[in-house]
């Protein structure tokens, strides 16, 4: 690896279709009716991380891409249903829409995918299929959401629409996201 490169701030994940984003758009209106705070998640952004990278080369993240291809076959299994609300934390810092992993052919492609690419589970932590819609900055704003975990007009199931290589850089108006390569089922 070139030391010399510039580092980007990367992940990869799930790039959610168009008509799941407009639901987590519609769900994140139907939480501000309900006076929740916090960070709303532009849903142009929300997907399912696979893996979060950090800081590293723009090289890093293609060599990653090239590892995974033989993948691509296996999206058409993956198939995902939103089931409900949840949160990460005590107090809640994260807000997110859960989704119900069908045949459990997400986590296995992810399970694959990290090894086809060299990486470690992160932090031990299990994966949990979700979309980020709001981070709460504080135990106030953690507070205006009531705990209630059902979801307004759930849609059907979904498939992916790929495998996003992602940059992503922090802005005042939040993290502003870049798909660098996609990797879509043949």
């Amino acid at each position: 690896m070139n030391t010399n490169s510039p580092l980007h701030r990367c992940f990869i994940a799930f790039v959610l279709p168009q008509a799941i984003r407009k639901y987590c758009s519609h769900v994140q209106a139907e939480l501000g009716r309900r006076h929740v705070r916090g960070k709303f998640v532009d849903p142009g952004h929300c997907h399912l991380t696979i893996h979060f990278l950090g800081d590293i080369p723009l090289e890093e993240l293609f060599r990653i891409h090239d590892a995974t291809l033989p993948l691509a076959s296996q999206l058409r299994e993956v198939v995902f249903t939103p089931v409900a609300l949840g949160s990460f934390g005590r107090p809640p810092r994260v807000l997110f829409l859960e989704l119900a992993d069908e045949g459990g052919h997400g986590k296995a492609l992810v399970t694959e995918f990290r090894s086809l690419a060299g990486l470690s589970d992160e932090k031990g932590k299990e994966w949990i299929a979700h979309a980020t819609l709001a981070r709460f900055r504080s135990s106030g704003e953690a507070k205006s959401w009531d705990g209630a975990t059902e979801l307004p007009d759930p849609p059907a199931s979904f498939r992916p629409a790929g495998i996003g290589f992602f940059t992503s850089v922090l802005s005042d108006k939040g993290p502003q996201h870049t798909c660098e390569r996609l990797l879509a089922q043949p």
